[in-house]
């Protein structure tokens, strides 16, 4: 999900915590690469913030400084922070844009597709494991 200071990802990831407990799905928020303050946040153990600038096509993204309070509620329930660059949210855009053979296009802001970026087999792809922090194995 949208990362930003951390407020939208702390009340969605919190009521889901609450009601599906253990059941819960895996929490993966997302941010732009140059303004990191929740990646720089998971590496320090503490609302920390970004450390190069926040200009970004992800402009609602584009936050300098995690939220203490969003941090709480943070720490304890995501699985990974990630970031992304710029053209990897304008590609995301384009992708969903397109739709495919048996999925219907989706029009996404730079700030919503971006999310779309870690459900696209991002997994296997050593750079994309290299700037994401792990909350319960980290990987820096």
């Amino acid at each position: 999900m949208q990362g930003g200071v951390g407020g939208l990802a702390a009340g969605l990831i919190s009521y889901l915590w609450e009601y599906q407990g253990v059941h819960r799905p895996h929490f993966i928020v997302v941010e732009p690469e140059q303004a990191d303050c929740l990646l720089q946040s998971g590496i320090h153990g503490r609302a920390s913030r970004a450390i190069g600038s926040v200009d970004s096509v992800m402009a609602g993204l584009a936050c300098g400084e995690t939220s203490p309070l969003a941090w709480k509620f943070l720490t304890a329930s995501v699985d990974h922070f990630m970031t992304i660059e710029d053209g990897q949210a304008i590609e995301a855009m384009r992708t969903l844009a397109t739709g495919g053979e048996r999925d219907i296009p989706i029009v996404a802001g730079e700030s919503g597709a971006p999310v779309w970026q870690p459900c696209n087999s991002c997994a296997p792809i050593p750079t994309c494991r290299r700037r994401s922090a792990s909350m319960r194995n980290p990987v820096y």
